[in-house]
């Protein structure tokens, strides 16, 4: 009596696929919270980032020129967007007459930016009594949370310029800007 050799169908069960389903399902529930958080952490930083670069670039065109740049919001808010300039015509505003050094587009819904209405640089480098501190929040964290997710632009009067995070309220190494709202 012979027999057929026994065939041994390769694959995978039913079980074996929902199981492995269920894994990716929980994994991505647990992945993609975090990497949103990373996301606006990341856009926090970099706003931060970026609106203490268009300070340092209209405080050294103010020394290169010799002349007074400002920066200021780009419309009603700096979550706007921010615009730096030589203020060519004394007017304080961007306009045909003065050179736009730079511009900057509006930041995530999430963010919320406060401090003073505008910033502007002597031909010294220093900055002038309009000097102060920019606080950029996350407003999509809870209160336990918001110093964590903040970010302040120290203005000296000096006109350096530094990014930090408080640790705490109110932290005289890194003040917060009281905000307009």
């Amino acid at each position: 009596m012979s027999h057929a050799p026994s065939q041994r169908h390769a694959g995978y069960t039913v079980i074996e696929l929902l199981v492995t389903v269920a894994i990716i399902a929980i994994a991505m529930m647990i992945a993609v919270p975090s990497f949103i958080e990373f996301r606006r952490g990341a856009a926090l930083s970099s706003a931060a980032s970026n609106l203490a670069a268009a300070l340092n670039n209209a405080r050294s065109e103010a020394m290169a020129r010799g002349t007074r740049t400002r920066v200021v919001p780009a419309g009603p808010s700096w979550a706007s967007g921010v615009v730096s300039f030589v203020d060519l015509d004394g007017s304080g505003n961007p306009s045909e007459q003065n050179i736009t050094l730079a511009q900057q587009p509006a930041v995530p819904g999430f963010l919320s930016i406060s401090g003073p209405a505008v910033f502007q640089f002597e031909p010294s480098g220093f900055a002038s009594v309009l000097s102060g501190t920019l606080s950029l929040k996350r407003s999509d964290v809870s209160e336990a949370d918001e110093l964590r997710q903040t970010r302040s632009i120290d203005v000296a009067r000096t006109g350096r310029i530094r990014v930090c995070t408080p640790t705490s309220t109110p932290d005289p190494l890194c003040p917060v800007a009281d905000d307009p709202n």
